[in-house]
């Protein structure tokens, strides 16, 4: 099972909300990331940009947005090889106070989205 450690904070003002997060598979590094998530006035959108480890950026912007939820249009910049033809989608929906689930969703060529991944972020003090 991979586990995820995420640190939220509002770096580099309140404007912004910088998430720094890794993923370990048998206690084994497999990624870094830093996302960083803000509101666009112009475009009145919320927009993240997540950089990871392995070499390239996801470029999100809202699509959706309920009170409990925001959805992104997901680009990858490079994007991989084996990513060719493939949309992205993702997702950070409010739980109870203390929980956020964000995750990804997949379309091969002009198919329907499906679930890719999930994952909760649980607040502590």
């Amino acid at each position: 099972m991979i586990e995820g450690v995420a640190v939220c904070t509002f770096e580099p003002s309140e404007a912004f909300i910088m998430v720094k997060g890794e993923n370990r598979l048998e206690g084994r590094l497999l990624n870094k990331s830093i996302s960083i998530l803000f509101y666009d006035k112009t475009a009145q959108k919320f927009k993240r940009k997540t950089f990871f480890s392995y070499g390239f950026v996801n470029n999100e912007v809202e699509y959706s947005r309920s009170r409990n939820e925001i959805k992104f249009d997901v680009t990858m910049e490079p994007l991989p090889k084996d990513f060719e033809g493939t949309r992205w989608r993702s997702f950070m929906t409010k739980i109870p106070e203390d929980k956020i689930a964000t995750g990804l969703e997949i379309a091969r060529g002009t198919g329907e989205f499906k679930k890719y991944g999930e994952s909760i972020l649980q607040k502590t003090k």
